[in-house]
């Protein structure tokens, strides 16, 4: 699990792949899925003047783990800066098959 990008299979057995360039800030989404490296395999810009990135993984008491098999639900943190607007947006989700 990392805080940088989140990588998995869908449930059509395609990888998928969300994180950061943080050269460009964007928010960017790929093909790869756990055993690649994300940005590989056809990247897509899903947002522009995203500053930061993060995921944290729970588990299903609400204590954060690094460990794949326990984590519950996940949470992304994201920021946006565009001129003098900055803007903080998170979201919470619990994969289903979890």
């Amino acid at each position: 699990a990392s805080a940088a990008q989140i990588r998995f299979v869908d449930t059509d057995g395609n990888g998928v792949c969300f994180y950061r360039n943080g050269a460009a800030n964007r928010l960017m989404r790929s093909a790869d899925g756990p055993a690649t490296a994300c940005g590989k395999t056809s990247p897509q810009i899903l947002a522009d003047n995203v500053t930061a990135l993060a995921f944290t993984y729970w588990d299903n008491t609400g204590v954060t783990t690094a460990a794949v098999a326990n984590v519950y639900y996940i949470t992304m943190d994201m920021t946006v800066v565009e001129g003098s607007y900055s803007g903080s947006f998170r979201t919470n989700v619990r994969p289903r098959n979890f």
